[in-house]
């Protein structure tokens, strides 16, 4: 949940410099060719949080894979038991 969160907030701020780029490239606001620069660049930020989001958890597997394989040292500590 946490990544679509992020992804969603790097879709909304591209919006913002989407409409600025596509202005800036000579494209007319309320023309189809606006439009589709806005759904071009819009494409490609929702590629970019997915391949970012899939970069994250594809690390975090890594690391809990890691963790996971190793072993574990546990040791009591009053009346907890502390696993490392």
């Amino acid at each position: 949940m946490r990544w679509a969160l992020i992804a969603l907030s790097l879709t909304l701020a591209a919006c913002t410099s989407s409409q600025e780029v596509c202005a800036n490239y000579g494209f007319k606001p309320g023309t189809d060719a606006f439009a589709n620069c806005l759904m071009q660049r819009d494409a490609l930020a929702m590629q970019a949080a997915q391949d970012s989001i899939n970069s994250m958890q594809a690390t975090t597997n890594a690391w809990t894979q890691r963790y996971q394989s190793q072993p574990r040292m546990c040791a009591p500590s009053g009346a907890m038991l502390m696993c490392y």
